[in-house]
């Protein structure tokens, strides 16, 4: 495979990724506003921020447009450290992000409720319905 055909999957895979991780900050930005207005049920999918993790191709993508610069050159040696940083930060921030916001959930006075006909299949995490009434599976926990 030739060294442009390597840049243009990863510059796809860039370009894919952004309506991905829109997608993403636009769902906390409706939550956290539903949470404002006091909206009587909020949809939350826990496992929607793993989609953050494809945001490793935008360093990828760095490294391969700018790694024959000059000042890339005298840093490659922070290239490979830099990349494990962020896929870990990305994990990270998938595992905390979601608690938080179930927490501030909670502490707003909605109930979780899940769903058992909507399992989320694509990506890790629950698919949850908070309402600002008890439902009936949130009584028997």
């Amino acid at each position: 495979m030739k060294n442009s055909v390597g840049l243009w999957i990863i510059v796809g895979i860039c370009l894919i990724s952004i309506p991905i991780i829109d997608h993403v900050w636009i769902t906390t930005l409706q939550i956290i506003e539903a949470i404002r207005t006091k909206k009587e049920s909020i949809n939350f999918d826990t496992g929607l921020y793993y989609y953050l993790v494809i945001t490793i191709f935008w360093w990828l993508l760095l490294i391969e447009v700018f790694g024959n610069n000059v000042f890339m050159r005298r840093y490659k040696k922070w290239f490979g450290p830099t990349i494990v940083a962020w896929f870990f930060s990305t994990i990270l921030i998938a595992i905390l992000l979601p608690l938080y916001i179930d927490k501030l959930l909670e502490d707003s006075g909605y109930t979780a409720c899940q769903n058992p006909n909507e399992i989320s299949r694509i990506s890790l995490g629950k698919k949850l319905e908070f309402f600002t009434k008890p439902c009936k599976k949130a009584q028997t926990k």
